[in-house]
């Protein structure tokens, strides 16, 4: 089995993935005003990681 890090919020789910580019800009956790919404946990994967939300471990964790 693979190893997923990600955060579930609201029923969404958001997979850490690495970026090239390391900046908290592309990440799917920056909210309109561009704070970060799960700050300490980010920062808890380590530097090059934003989060993406992901559709399809949405579904399957909602049982769609």
């Amino acid at each position: 089995m693979n190893e997923l890090n990600g955060i579930i919020i609201d029923g969404k789910i958001f997979e850490a993935v690495k970026d090239k580019e390391d900046t908290c800009l592309n990440c799917d956790l920056i909210d309109d005003e561009g704070n970060c919404v799960c700050r300490d946990f980010c920062f808890a994967q380590g530097r090059c990681n934003i989060f993406r939300f992901s559709q399809s471990l949405t579904d399957k964790i909602n049982e769609k």
